[in-house]
């Protein structure tokens, strides 16, 4: 079964991504870090899908650009950056938590795969 997905690299002015917390009964990576966003529904363009999934998981209405599209096991990622300011409009509706990490953390946390390599390459662009 094929899954297209959304994704955003939300970035604050000091140039760290924001990453959520997976939950321990989440079906993919439970209980690892990653990148926020979801699946893209039935005929949804992506960049909506993106805002709506962001203000879905953290309140946040955001202005997200396109970054990269990527294939992977079971469908496709289209990833979108957007940058935000602090924490203070943060209201966490999904998933056990949330924070702001720096390149030289990622190797220090659990975080998928996946959107280990995503961020990897989006800091080495920065």
């Amino acid at each position: 079964m094929s899954r297209n997905v959304v994704e955003c690299i939300m970035v604050n002015k000091k140039g760290e991504a924001l990453l959520q917390k997976k939950t321990l009964d989440y079906i993919f990576h439970p209980g690892m870090w990653g990148i926020f966003g979801g699946v893209i529904e039935e005929g949804e363009d992506p960049k909506k899908a993106i805002i709506r999934e962001i203000y879905e998981e953290t309140g946040m209405i955001i202005k997200p650009r396109f970054y990269i599209s990527r294939d992977y096991e079971h469908g496709s990622s289209k990833i979108f950056v957007a940058e935000i300011d602090g924490t203070s409009q943060i209201s966490l509706k999904e998933g056990a938590g949330f924070a702001f990490i720096d390149k030289k953390e990622l190797n220090n946390i659990k975080i998928n795969s996946f959107d280990l390599q995503t961020l990897l390459g989006f800091f080495k662009e920065k």
